[in-house]
C-alpha cells in the first residue's frame, strides 16, 4: 500500500512541476472532462495551453477500454487484453507557438493529471502517424517509453547483387499503435525532459519581461455528458465520409502508418474505432 502512495506523490509532484514551467512560460492550462450520454465508463477528457484567451496547444484523451500487450513472447498478438487505458488521440500546437517544448508539456501534464484521477489504470495508448515515429531521436513518444503494440510485417531488401539464399529481413514496425505502461521508467524519462526545458529556458535568458498574463493553479473543470456527433443510424448505413468527418470533429485521427507509408483508416476501421469511443 504504501509504494502505491508514493507512487502517486511522484504523479503529483510531477503535474506540480509542470504546472510551474508553463507558468513561468507566460501561458495558462486548464482542462475538461465530459460524459458519454450511452456509457459512463467512457470519459472525454480535453487539455488546453492559452496564451491569455487564445488555444495555443490542444490534446484530447478518451478514457475508456481498450487493448494492451502485456508480457513479450514469440506469440506477442496472444498477450491483448482488454482494460480500461488512457487513449490520447489528438495533440496540436499551432503555429507560431511550435518550438517552444508546449506539446512535450501537455502530454506530460495530461499523462499526471489523469493518472492521479484514475489511479488503477496503468497504459497509455495513442496511434503514432509522425515520420519519426520508428526513430527515438526527435520522438516524444519514444523519448517517453512508448513502444509500438506489434510488429506488423517483414519486409525484404534485395538488390541485384544479394544472395537470393541470403536475403537479408528487416522488420517493419507500424501500425501506428504505440502503449506506454505507466511507472517508475515513465517518470524518470519525463523528468529528464522537463529538466531539460528549465536547462533550455534559463540557457536562452527567456526570464526577460514577466508576461501580463497571470496564470491560475485553479483547474476548470466541467462535468456534463457529450453527445454523439453521428446520431443513431445503423452503424453500416454512414459512409466513409460522414465516418471521417466524425473523426475529426471529435479529434480522432483518420490515417495510419503502414510499411512506412501513410493510408487512410478503412471503414471498417473507422466504425471500430468511433464504437470504440461510443460516438456511433
Amino acid at each position: 500500500m504504501a509504494k502505491k502512495n508514493i507512487t502517486q506523490d511522484v504523479y503529483t509532484n510531477l503535474l506540480s512541476k509542470v504546472k510551474l514551467i508553463i507558468k513561468k512560460k507566460g501561458f495558462n492550462i486548464k482542462e475538461k472532462y465530459l460524459k458519454s450520454q450511452d456509457d459512463n465508463t467512457v470519459i472525454k477528457y480535453d487539455f488546453n495551453i492559452l496564451h491569455g484567451d487564445k488555444i495555443v496547444t490542444e490534446l484530447t484523451c478518451y478514457y475508456s477500454e481498450d487493448q494492451v500487450i502485456k508480457g513479450v513472447t514469440r506469440n506477442a498478438y496472444a498477450n491483448y487484453i482488454d482494460e480500461m487505458v488512457f487513449n490520447i488521440t489528438w495533440v496540436n500546437t499551432i503555429e507560431n507557438y511550435e518550438g517552444q517544448g508546449l506539446g512535450t508539456l501537455i502530454f506530460i501534464y495530461s499523462i499526471c493529471y489523469l493518472k492521479n484521477k484514475h489511479k488503477n489504470t496503468e497504459y497509455v495508448i495513442l496511434d503514432d502517424d509522425s515520420k519519426n515515429s520508428s526513430k527515438i531521436k526527435n520522438n516524444i513518444y519514444n523519448n517517453l517509453g512508448f513502444s509500438f503494440k506489434g510488429f506488423q510485417s517483414l519486409r525484404e531488401e534485395i538488390s541485384q547483387n544479394d544472395n537470393l539464399e541470403d536475403e537479408p529481413l528487416e522488420i517493419v514496425m507500424s501500425g501506428p499503435e504505440k502503449q506506454l505502461k505507466l511507472g517508475i521508467n515513465f517518470i524518470k524519462r519525463a523528468e529528464k525532459i522537463l529538466n531539460n526545458i528549465v536547462l533550455r529556458e534559463k540557457n536562452n535568458n527567456t526570464s526577460k519581461v514577466s508576461r501580463s498574463t497571470r496564470v491560475s493553479t485553479t483547474i476548470s473543470t466541467r462535468y456534463e455528458p457529450y453527445k454523439k456527433k453521428g446520431g443513431k443510424k445503423d452503424e453500416n448505413k454512414y459512409t466513409i465520409k460522414e465516418l471521417k468527418d466524425i473523426s475529426i470533429k471529435n479529434k480522432i485521427k483518420i490515417t495510419k502508418i503502414q510499411n512506412e507509408k501513410k493510408i487512410y483508416l478503412t471503414k471498417k476501421d473507422l466504425i471500430k474505432k468511433l464504437k470504440r469511443y461510443k460516438l456511433i
